[in-house]
């Protein structure tokens, strides 16, 4: 029995980790020779997740029986056409064409009547221009394949459009930028598995993000806060986006925006929710390892989805302003229920405007008996820390 992982970064890592623990033969694929989960691999390749044809190859010559990915989008489709050539378990490609590029994503949903923003899809600054003035300002751009945030933009006077769409542009591998309605209202994010035509719910995360006008996450907290009849509408039309796309198997992370109590689909990823939603969070707040139920599926098993938690868990992201960094000062230690942080940053590092979620110094995971108190443990966690740039 063998594992092929697409991706060997942070977010994937837990996989390797758990697949080893389970005395599961793991065999990696990055491109990157350092990636940091290679060391849990039995086997590596260094190949590019996007690269089909030498996934394939990798994969028949080491006659692998299961494929995944956990939190990347860019890997799903390979993942896909892999399974599809291999009679493996794993999503239509039609289905990860469908979550990997948000044009294509909004035309299936727009089909079924499921609730999005009003959109335009266009890879011509004129037709952007029409797109807007026939939405309405404000709108929002964004890349058609892209994720993190990278090349979102919001636009509140023709004037800045230009700049946005080329921003927009500079990240869609086909040129292409979604013109669509700026939705305002609490976001959350739904975590749900797929298999034996259903669709399991695990998990709803309350989303905390940065300003207009790029949006960038700042923290997740579980479980959420919205009202009952709130989280009724939220699992429906979750489920009824996630059946216009196919995603019949595996895991999905669904984002939504509530504009007057009305849930519109912003994403979906045919995939694990990465910001250790799933990993770190979902685990800790409900007791089940979305990790392991995705190596199940992928083996042919059924995973076992029992809720054996009933806590808070939540992240907060460390910012720092932009420049170089002199020094870093602060600990992480003596603060109740912190399970996991790290820095991305040290001394010498060059820090960025915060544009993406790429432009995050670091986190910080905590627990706490209720949402609001796990989320203040994790934000007077990360307020611990000072990042110092000149």
């Amino acid at each position: 029995m063998s594992l092929l992982i697409l991706g060997a970064g942070p977010l994937q890592q837990q996989a390797y980790i758990r697949a080893k623990q389970r005395n599961i033969k793991t065999i990696g694929i990055d491109k990157d020779p350092h990636a940091i989960a290679f060391q849990h691999a039995h086997e590596n390749y260094v190949i590019d997740i996007c690269d089909t044809e030498g996934v394939l190859d990798v994969a028949r010559a080491r006659q692998v029986t299961a494929i995944l990915t956990l939190c990347t989008d860019l890997a799903v489709l390979t993942a896909a056409q892999v399974a599809k050539q291999l009679n493996l378990p794993g999503l239509t490609t039609d289905t990860a064409k469908k979550s990997r590029h948000k044009g294509l994503m909004r035309d299936a949903l727009n089909t079924a009547q499921v609730p999005i923003p009003n959109y335009r899809r266009t890879g011509d600054f004129a037709q952007a221009q029409k797109a807007a003035d026939a939405i309405g300002l404000p709108v929002i751009l964004k890349p058609t394949t892209s994720s993190g945030s990278r090349g979102v933009n919001v636009v509140c006077d023709m004037y800045e459009l230009e700049h946005a769409f080329v921003f927009a542009q500079k990240y869609s591998e086909d040129q292409e930028v979604l013109v669509e309605q700026l939705i305002h209202g609490p976001e959350v994010s739904v975590e749900t598995l797929s298999f034996n035509h259903d669709h399991h719910v695990i998990q709803i995360t309350d989303k905390t993000t940065s300003l207009e006008p790029h949006f960038v996450e700042l923290g997740h907290v579980q479980p959420t806060l919205l009202s009952t009849p709130e989280q009724s509408a939220v699992i429906t039309v979750t489920k009824n986006a996630l059946n216009a796309l196919g995603c019949t198997y595996g895991a999905s992370h669904t984002e939504i925006k509530l504009q007057e109590g009305t849930p519109y689909i912003m994403e979906v990823g045919a995939r694990l929710g990465g910001d250790y939603i799933t990993t770190d969070l979902v685990p800790l707040s409900t007791g089940v390892s979305m990790v392991d139920a995705v190596i199940d599926l992928a083996l042919g098993k059924t995973p076992q989805l029992q809720s054996t938690k009933n806590q808070a868990a939540a992240i907060c992201y460390i910012q720092a302003p932009p420049g170089t960094v002199q020094a870093v000062s602060g600990v992480f230690e003596n603060f109740p229920y912190l399970m996991r942080a790290e820095l991305f940053v040290q001394q010498g590092d060059s820090v960025r405007a915060l544009q993406s979620s790429h432009h995050r110094a670091g986190y910080v995971i905590c627990t706490g008996d209720t949402p609001s108190q796990a989320k203040r443990h994790a934000w007077q966690a990360a307020q611990s820390i000072t990042i110092h740039v000149n």
